[in-house]
């Protein structure tokens, strides 16, 4: 497995909190959704964010033997001062993700309407709406 970068990191939860941030721009509210059950996007993200200030060394010089999303939470619930560098990480790639669909925000209502008509895109086809090509359907 190739090294990755602490950005390459941030920038994956940005992605996985794009959904929540779509929620808010678009339809002006969040739905749990997004969060709230293992394998949500936002545990996910909080997972990732644990990893990286836990036992990577992409946050502090400390290491934890942890990775199982059970043994990440458990250090979140354990060490307060973690979790709250967690939530921050966390505050900070969402509202990137915020911003980055308010600035690509015709590109993103396209999606969520071509989304509720066919209710399944191709990679072609995010392809051809994000980059202003016409697309059929």
């Amino acid at each position: 497995m190739p090294n990755r970068s602490r950005q390459s990191y941030l920038d994956e939860i940005a992605m996985l909190l794009g959904g929540m941030a779509a929620e808010e721009a678009i339809l002006g509210d969040v739905f749990d959704g997004s969060g709230g059950v293992a394998g949500s996007d936002l545990q996910r993200a909080s997972d990732l964010a644990t990893a990286m200030l836990a036992s990577l060394g992409l946050g502090s010089l400390q290491y934890c033997d942890v990775s199982t999303p059970k043994e990440l939470d458990e250090l979140r619930r354990s060490d307060p001062i973690l979790r709250r560098r967690v939530e921050r990480l966390l505050e900070a790639e969402l509202l990137r993700a915020a911003k980055t669909i308010e600035r690509r925000r015709p590109e993103v209502e396209k999606l969520a309407r071509a989304i509720v008509e066919h209710g399944v895109l191709w990679r072609c086809d995010v392809a051809e709406i994000v980059s202003g090509q016409k697309w059929a359907g």
